[in-house]
């Protein structure tokens, strides 16, 4: 039962945040033209205070003012605006293809390998029919193809991947 009522109360919480947060500031703390505010408080807001066990909030986390930083073990509470941070992070790709003779031949056991400058090469081989993927590689970086082979010369190719790709081509110089 009283796990319920907090749930209860957190999730009326979460809602009356929600809904400060989607509602329009007051004209009296802005301008127009070159915006400004002046002023902006959040405070002592909610139906009531809500508790269970030794847990307990009176209004809502927005009070008393933006910056206030407030603790008694076992919880803390800080105050203010919400800092999410919205920069992309690095996601992962894959680079696929196909070694081959200048005719399209595909080569087996050619070596690639995919360099970025201060890092280990990432290292592949290709299979019987020419083909090698190499997975998890960051995305938005330059990287180096360089391929080894015993009987074949390639020329280096520089790639910038910004996702992943299926179908390079390292074609053998004749």
């Amino acid at each position: 039962m009283g796990t319920t009522i907090f749930r209860l109360a957190i999730l009326r919480s979460i809602s009356l945040l929600f809904t400060i947060a989607l509602l329009p500031g007051s004209p009296s703390a802005q301008s127009g033209g070159q915006f400004s505010i002046t002023q902006s408080v959040i405070a002592s807001g909610g139906t009531g205070p809500s508790s269970g066990g030794i847990f307990g909030v009176n209004g809502t986390a927005g009070q008393p003012a933006a910056g206030g930083s407030y603790s008694g073990l076992p919880f803390s509470l800080r105050s203010g605006f919400w800092q999410i941070d919205l920069s992309p992070s690095a996601s992962l790709v894959s680079i696929a293809g196909r070694v081959k003779t200048a005719d399209g031949r595909g080569i087996r056991n050619a070596l690639i390998a995919l360099s970025r400058s201060g890092q280990q090469p990432r290292i592949a081989r290709s299979g019987s029919f020419g083909y090698f993927q190499i997975d998890d590689v960051e995305a938005g970086q330059t990287y180096i193809i360089t391929v080894g082979s015993k009987l074949y010369t390639f020329a280096p190719q520089v790639v910038v991947l910004t996702d992943s790709i299926s179908d390079i081509e390292l074609i053998a110089i004749p």
